[in-house]
């Protein structure tokens, strides 16, 4: 596994953990998650997915993350990397996932 895969996954593992199923719940469509492409910005997501149940900003190696969590009938989770969209999870099944040349 890649280093920044790695770290993206240590990331969202840490923050599943941190993360409870609290804030709003989400009614959007789940399967909207499949319409997202990397390096979406933050203001295109919403726009597709509307607002997250809950949000978490992260500082790691000096690099601005953001997590959202949208939590419905399946919880879908995104990891934003200064700004950009670089992971998606649905149901805890990575969707998209950025690679180390692709941040």
């Amino acid at each position: 596994m890649k280093l920044g895969n790695w770290l993206v996954t240590l990331v969202l593992a840490l923050a599943m953990v941190a993360c409870s199923a609290g804030g709003k719940p989400w009614t959007g469509d789940p399967q909207l998650v499949h319409k997202l492409q990397l390096k979406m910005s933050e203001a295109e997501v919403r726009d597709l997915l509307g607002e997250p149940s809950q949000t978490q900003d992260m500082d790691m190696l000096g690099v601005k993350q953001q997590m959202w969590n949208y939590n419905g009938s399946q919880r879908v989770m995104l990891l934003f990397q200064n700004g950009k969209l670089v992971n998606a999870s649905l149901g805890g099944t990575t969707v998209l996932e950025a690679g180390v040349g692709d941040i």
